[in-house]
């Protein structure tokens, strides 16, 4: 994100190089989006394109902070289904808003092969909330962490999509 403009120094709004790297990831059909050490303030991120990855230097050291009551990253799947999107290695901050959600997933098709590794969530109401028509499949969630802080977090994952999903992993959260 560096390269697109972004200082991730916990004072600047750095949505657009965020969007911007995400863009150019999705432009070339993926990639990994690569957050430095530091703070990263965005309002929302949009992806709807496959095989996206955020990309932190460690749980604890890369964070990417939501700056505003609301989604910090969306997924839509209104055009086609969303394959092969990674969150890894990332500290992913709320703000404690009462209806905000660290990652939000919607529309109308699937998100499918996805994962979540290693990251840390505080300060949202829902850390991940899967509202895709058809849901979650070969959703792993694995060794990530959800803390409470200001308003109460309701919970890690939500899924509430009308088709559910299948093959959801959930190891050592």
């Amino acid at each position: 994100v560096t390269d697109y403009g972004a200082l991730c120094d916990g004072s600047t709004d750095d949505t657009t190089a965020i969007q911007a790297a995400i863009d150019a990831a999705a432009a070339v059909n993926g990639g990994v989006v690569v957050l430095p050490t530091g703070q990263c303030n965005a309002t929302t991120v949009a992806i709807s394109s496959n095989s996206i990855g955020i990309r932190g230097q460690g749980r604890y050291v890369s964070i990417l902070y939501g700056t505003m009551n609301g989604n910090l990253i969306t997924v839509d799947t209104t055009a086609a289904d969303v394959y092969f999107f990674e969150l890894r290695d990332l500290l992913i901050q709320g703000n404690d808003g009462a209806a905000s959600k660290g990652l939000y997933v919607s529309g109308t098709n699937g998100f499918r092969r996805a994962s979540i590794h290693d990251t840390y969530w505080a300060a949202f109401q829902v850390a991940t909330h899967i509202n895709s028509t058809f849901g979650a499949d070969w959703f792993k969630y694995t060794n990530n962490f959800c803390a409470a802080s200001g308003n109460a977090l309701a919970g890690c994952v939500l899924m509430s999509s009308p088709n559910g999903g299948n093959a959801q992993t959930f190891i050592g959260n």
